[in-house]
């Protein structure tokens, strides 16, 4: 009676092993879904939203929402990263990051490429984007050398491409006159 028993309950226990097994094996799978989520849409070196992330938030931008736009580009990147090397660059980045990330949320701001910065407030009172962006220009214009370039337009959702675009236009007026100021942290210098 002893066999009888063990053979008959021998399918339970398979099952309660196999589910035990599933359970773990889809756990991993979502562990495993989650990182790869993280090393695709954010950016290592700063932990902020990269390209990937930028992209898709644009694509899903459809509404008639207001929308606040910060277009940035770290100055002297180039110039830092060859004359003090790659770390030092690096911490440039992270710096700049830090300086972003105390004025606007985090689920805001991607890095879209080496020194480029976009911040998109969707959804956020044209008084409130203000208070934003001008407590950034203060924060930038308290250091001696200014540590980004900055191209700021509000708008409304609806018409995301060409307030990029017209913000990105406009921190390249910024960056002409960085460059007039400090010469030698020019691409070319």
């Amino acid at each position: 009676s002893k066999a009888a028993f063990g053979v008959a309950s021998m399918p339970l226990s398979m099952l309660i092993i196999n589910t035990m097994f599933q359970a773990e094996h889809e756990n991993e799978l979502i562990k495993n879904g989650a990182k790869t989520y993280k090393l695709a849409h954010f950016d290592e070196l700063t932990g902020l939203q990269n390209r990937l992330a930028y992209s898709e938030t644009r694509k899903n931008m459809t509404g008639n929402r207001n929308l606040g736009v910060v277009f940035a580009d770290v100055n002297g990147l180039k110039y830092t990263n060859d004359n003090f090397g790659h770390e030092a660059g690096d911490k440039l980045l992270k710096e700049f990051s830090s300086i972003l990330l105390s004025t606007f949320r985090k689920d805001d701001i991607y890095r879209i490429s080496g020194d480029e910065f976009v911040v998109l407030l969707r959804g956020v009172p044209k008084q409130i984007y203000e208070e934003k962006t001008e407590n950034l220009k203060k924060v930038l214009s308290m250091q001696e050398v200014p540590m980004a370039s900055i191209g700021f337009v509000f708008g409304n959702e609806c018409d995301v491409k060409k307030l990029i675009n017209e913000a990105e236009d406009l921190m390249y007026e910024d960056k002409k006159i960085f460059y007039e100021k400090h010469p030698k942290q020019s691409r070319k210098g």
